[in-house]
């Protein structure tokens, strides 16, 4: 259901099998259960899942979606975007950790191949070029990777580092590589830096029914829709015709409030603008 904004543009709002959606990455444990619990004890889904067009690929909404799933959804309510279109931004997440031990450093030494560089700069570019799979990055001190490693390797080797990380209650956060540049600023800091994906890598990820490591891709759209709360018990019902029904009562009931880009919303920054529904 193409539903018209204040400021004219549209989105594409739909009721989607949950067996189609296509999932490119891994989830969370901790966050899948949080989301989980959240959607059990409000009832609700609260904001739609994002997926494209014409492959139900999920962009964005990987622990909803395994979530409902969990809950015995049958349906989910998705905003669908055209992937392939260049409004459509593909970026990645870093993870980066601080003053990691000198037993850290060689484990990922020997998990990449990584040898010394004189500086990330230098590193970021090859990286970025493909002329290197993978880059350790701090301010101080560099290592590149010299391995001859493709795309699945490299993000599978990215997992890998997850698995130990999480073993060793190593506190691992991520960060937008577009916003790379702040990292730098301490030299305890250390980023994990792996080679760009394209839309048609993850496609293709999805369609081989592989996963990627969480945390793996960021997608920014032109506007993301928030607070539509559409019933958890209407979704786990076999029934389309009834949750399009419900979608169409809750549009025609619902005000749209624009925020724009860069704003807080609930506790959280958006890069994106939203379009906030909001019952009359």
């Amino acid at each position: 259901m193409l539903v018209s904004l204040p400021n004219e543009n549209k989105i594409d709002l739909r009721i989607v099998l949950l067996s189609d959606l296509a999932p490119h990455e891994q989830v969370i444990p901790s966050l899948l259960d949080s989301v989980r619990r959240d959607i059990q004890r409000t009832g609700y889904q609260r904001d739609p899942i994002i997926i494209d067009e014409s492959t139900n690929l999920v962009l964005d909404g990987m622990h909803r979606r395994a979530a409902l799933e969990s809950l015995s959804a049958k349906f989910a309510l998705c905003a669908s975007f055209n992937y392939l279109d260049d409004t459509i931004i593909l970026e990645r997440w870093l993870r980066y950790f601080i003053a990691p031990d000198r037993q850290m450093i060689d484990e990922l030494l020997g998990l990449f191949g990584f040898k010394k560089i004189d500086d990330y700069q230098t590193a970021i570019k090859m990286v970025d070029s493909h002329r290197s799979p993978i880059a350790l990055l701090s301010s101080r001190q560099s290592y590149l990777s010299t391995e001859k490693y493709d795309l699945q390797t490299v993000y599978r080797r990215l997992g890998d580092f997850d698995r130990i990380a999480t073993e060793r209650n190593m506190n691992v956060e991520y960060h937008p590589e577009n916003e790379h540049g702040s990292l730098f600023l301490s030299e305890s800091v250390f980023v994990l830096y792996p080679m760009p994906l394209t839309k048609e890598d993850v496609i293709r990820v999805a369609s081989d029914h592989k996963l990627l490591p969480f945390k793996t891709t960021r997608h920014l759209v032109p506007v993301r829709p928030m607070g539509m709360y559409y019933p958890l018990d209407l979704l786990k019902r076999d029934d389309l015709v009834v949750c399009n029904s419900k979608l169409r009562e809750l549009l025609s009931t619902s005000k749209i409030d624009l925020v724009e880009a860069n704003s807080w919303y609930e506790g959280r920054r958006y890069s994106e603008a939203l379009a906030i529904f909001k019952r009359n």
